[in-house]
């Protein structure tokens, strides 16, 4: 298996499928020859040139902002998503698929607003869970002798 990066499982499907063939370099080769990427310049952000073949985004910056979108939906406070949720449903009655867009709409803006919260929980560390021998003492009665 390939070495995993910060955008690991793009640039295992991007080995693995795509190892034989070269990735085209421009946008209108990629579309034409049915490929969803394609090997394009840097991006703003210095990335590599891996980019959607749909709509030209830099993948890596796509998947950085969808992490920054899940930390505001978690780390936003309780009322505030509920009115986003409020919202989207005024707007959108009976059709979640664009309630949905409209929610992260909302969202985005308040994650702006708060890029140094969204910062900060991005840059923790993540907390590591080992199970050692005594995770398993208390374990007496979890389990049904009689099944």
């Amino acid at each position: 298996m390939p070495s995993r990066t910060r955008n690991g499982k793009f640039q295992y499907l991007v080995k693995t499928y795509y190892a034989a063939a070269e990735l085209p370099t421009s946008r209108a080769d990629a579309l034409q020859a049915g490929f969803s990427i394609f090997l394009g310049k840097p991006c703003h952000s210095g990335h590599t040139g891996i980019r959607y073949a749909q709509n030209g985004q830099c993948t890596e910056c796509l998947n950085h902002t969808e992490r920054q979108l899940q930390v505001a939906l978690k780390v936003a406070p309780p009322e505030v998503v509920a009115l986003w949720d409020e919202c989207a449903e005024k707007a959108h009655p009976g059709n979640s698929y664009k309630a949905r867009i409209t929610k992260r709409y909302l969202a985005r803006h308040w994650m702006r607003a708060n890029a140094e919260l969204i910062r900060t929980v991005l840059a923790a560390p993540k907390p590591v869970y080992t199970a050692g021998p005594e995770d398993f003492d208390n374990l007496e009665g979890a389990y049904r002798e009689d099944a």
